[in-house]
C-alpha cells in the first residue's frame, strides 16, 4: 500500500513539473447503489471532466420539488439523462417559475446555453414518457 502512494506522489510531481497541473486519475465510479439510469445533475460545466475541479454531482430516480435538500439547488450547470423518461427542469422550488424539458437520453455539458439555466434549477419532475410532448423542450 506504501509503494503505490510513493508511486502516486511521483506521478503528481512529474505532472506538475510538466504544467499538467492535475495527476492522472480515474473518473469516479457512481457511489453504490446508483444505477445507470438516473438523472445526474451536475455542479461545474463539461461532466465528463467535473471531478478534476471538486465538482459535486447528485443522481436522481425520481422527481424533487427542492434540490436544495441534495445540496444542489441553484448550483447545477451540466446534466446528464440516462433515463428512459423525460425531466422536466424548474427555476424554483415546488416545480415553479421558467420550467424546461430534457429528453431520455440527453446530455447538456452548459446550462448557460440556449436558456441560461446556469445555477437557476430548484426542483426537478420525472416525466412517465421518453418525450417531452407538451413541455418546452431544452
Amino acid at each position: 500500500m506504501k509503494k503505490n502512494h510513493v508511486i502516486a506522489g511521483v506521478l503528481a510531481g512529474i505532472a506538475l513539473s510538466l504544467g499538467m497541473g492535475a495527476t492522472a486519475e480515474a473518473a469516479p465510479a457512481q457511489p453504490d447503489g446508483v444505477t445507470a439510469t438516473t438523472l445526474e445533475l451536475y455542479s461545474d460545466f463539461d461532466y465528463d471532466t467535473h471531478w478534476l475541479h471538486g465538482g459535486v454531482v447528485r443522481y436522481f430516480t425520481d422527481s424533487s420539488d427542492d434540490l436544495e435538500r441534495a445540496q444542489i439547488g441553484d448550483a447545477v450547470s451540466s446534466l446528464k439523462n440516462t433515463t428512459p423518461s423525460a425531466w422536466v427542469v424548474y427555476e424554483h422550488q415546488d416545480r415553479k417559475g421558467a420550467a424546461y424539458c430534457v429528453k431520455a437520453g440527453q446530455q447538456i455539458p452548459d446550462m448557460r446555453a440556449k436558456h441560461n439555466f446556469n445555477d437557476k434549477m430548484s426542483s426537478v419532475k420525472r416525466l412517465s414518457q421518453a418525450s417531452c410532448a407538451g413541455q418546452t423542450a431544452w
